[in-house]
């Protein structure tokens, strides 16, 4: 069941779902962009957070949650925290300095945050709201990474196949 108004797409998604799916986390941004983290899977309507986890689902482990803010998402998985699109600083710097299994990680575009792991550890900072200060960001454009990996893997069975053809 659901409390409010949910983003219509969000809704629809959410209806796929067969009654009894272990929700881990559901998040979305004033866009619309959403994030939905199952026990087993996950799904997003944006292309660089779903090519993000279908890419790295056995690499980084079980995923635990996502949380999407503004033009970034961060993704708690049980070896590591990673981010993509932007962040503030104040969270990237955060969650390298978390040293327990970040569970969730709850954060803004001002740059306050509150991260947690499952044994109860956490870490906040919350400025007063007319602080003012200036927050910095960082990027991570995971599609344009992907797209140069997946270049130098051609480029890499081309010279294979150059070298075998060659011998």
């Amino acid at each position: 069941d659901w409390y409010g108004v949910l983003p219509s797409e969000l809704s629809a998604a959410l209806d796929t779902y067969s009654y009894g799916t272990k929700f881990r986390s559901v998040t979305f941004n004033e866009k619309g962009v959403y994030a939905i983290t199952t026990s087993i899977g996950f799904k997003s309507n944006n292309k660089e957070y779903q090519a993000f986890y279908d890419d790295n689902k056995q690499a980084f482990g079980e995923l635990l949650s996502v949380t999407v803010c503004g033009d970034g998402a961060v993704f708690c998985y049980s070896d590591k925290t990673r981010y993509c699109g932007k962040i503030p600083s104040t969270v990237e710097s955060a969650m390298n300095r978390f040293s327990y299994t970040a569970n969730y990680v709850k954060f803004n575009r001002q740059g306050d945050y509150l991260i947690c792991s499952k044994a109860g550890s956490f870490s906040y900072s919350i400025a007063p709201a007319n602080a003012g200060r200036t927050v910095t960001m960082v990027s991570y454009d995971y599609m344009k990474d992907r797209e140069e990996r997946i270049r130098k893997q051609k480029e890499q069975e081309a010279a294979r196949r150059r070298k075998v053809a060659d011998e």
